[in-house]
């Protein structure tokens, strides 16, 4: 028998948090649930309780307080990882499909070492109704492509027992700072180690996109607006400043041609725009979409990347 953990990261969730729970202990695949809740002012852990009180094997834990990434993050420090079979993140306002568990179990039964499952996603509005597929169609999985974005959104990750052990070891050796995206960190990981990223193009998972997201797909003009306005003012070049800190603090999980990319990339991104301009080429960058990732390629010129 498969033993699942879902760990749910939650900070004033009450608006869905009932719905997304009762979508996981409706789940083919029984799993316990752990609500890692950051310091909630709302209902959230009166709605948690409420499902104790229903004998749902359900547990409730402080998070960390350090921002959402960290939360989820916060997973890989647990004592009683090795009990279990899978490990899945889930975001406190979304829907599960009652197979979500039981297709990535599927997927990831054919390897015997660290892997981790992910897949598209149905986007809906705050009122569960369809709005779009999510954009990603898990093309060019590799090293390269995990230095711009991540495969999938983190709410979607599945891991089998190695990948949990692993990455329980490697987390515990280094520092994570503030700024991380928890995801993006974790595809650039299991690309770089050389270890198995299965992404499935069939969603299982309902991805609610609203205004008071902690990380989401808004892509209103409005939003669009903010993350121009935001890149401009180099957040996403810190965002890659610290995702860089902890890979080349974990240099020694990465294969020695991922290694030496990572080292030249580095490099590069302290030249001055010249030659940062004559390395362009050679940096490996690239994203899912042409358009995306000359996009990059401009912020790497002009020192936003």
């Amino acid at each position: 028998m498969v033993k699942a953990l879902v760990f749910l990261g939650a900070h004033n969730g009450e608006r869905f948090l009932q719905q997304q729970l009762q979508s996981i202990v409706q789940q083919t695949v029984q799993a316990e649930i752990v609500v890692s809740d950051d310091g909630s002012t709302d209902q959230t852990t009166s709605i948690v309780e409420r499902f104790q009180s229903e004998k749902h094997p359900i547990s409730l834990v402080a998070g960390p307080c350090r921002g959402f990434a960290l939360n989820f993050l916060s997973a890989f420090e647990r004592k009683d990882l090795a009990q279990f079979d899978l490990l899945a993140w889930s975001d406190q306002d979304d829907i599960w499909r009652s197979d979500h568990l039981e297709v990535a179990q599927k997927q990831l039964k054919q390897f015997s070492g660290p892997a981790v499952a992910c897949c598209r996603t149905r986007w809906i509005d705050e009122n569960g109704i369809f709005i779009r597929l999510s954009p990603r169609r898990g093309k060019h999985i590799h090293f390269e492509n995990s230095l711009s974005q991540s495969i999938s959104g983190g709410n979607t990750f599945v891991f089998n027992r190695p990948a949990i052990m692993w990455l329980s070891e490697v987390l515990s050796t280094v520092s994570l700072p503030q700024g991380l995206s928890h995801d993006w960190l974790i595809y650039q990981l299991f690309c770089g180690a050389g270890l198995d990223v299965v992404f499935s193009p069939t969603p299982t998972v309902d991805y609610r996109q609203h205004s008071t997201n902690l990380q989401g797909e808004n892509r209103s003009v409005s939003a669009r607006l903010k993350r121009i306005s935001m890149i401009l003012k180099g957040s996403f070049r810190d965002q890659v400043d610290a995702h860089f800190k902890v890979l080349s603090d974990l240099n020694s999980v990465l294969i020695p041609e991922h290694r030496e990319a990572l080292k030249t990339l580095i490099q590069a991104r302290r030249q001055p725009l010249f030659l940062r301009m004559l390395q362009l080429p050679s940096s490996g960058l690239q994203r899912e979409r042409s358009l995306e990732t000359f996009l990059l390629k401009l912020l790497f010129v002009f020192g936003l990347y």
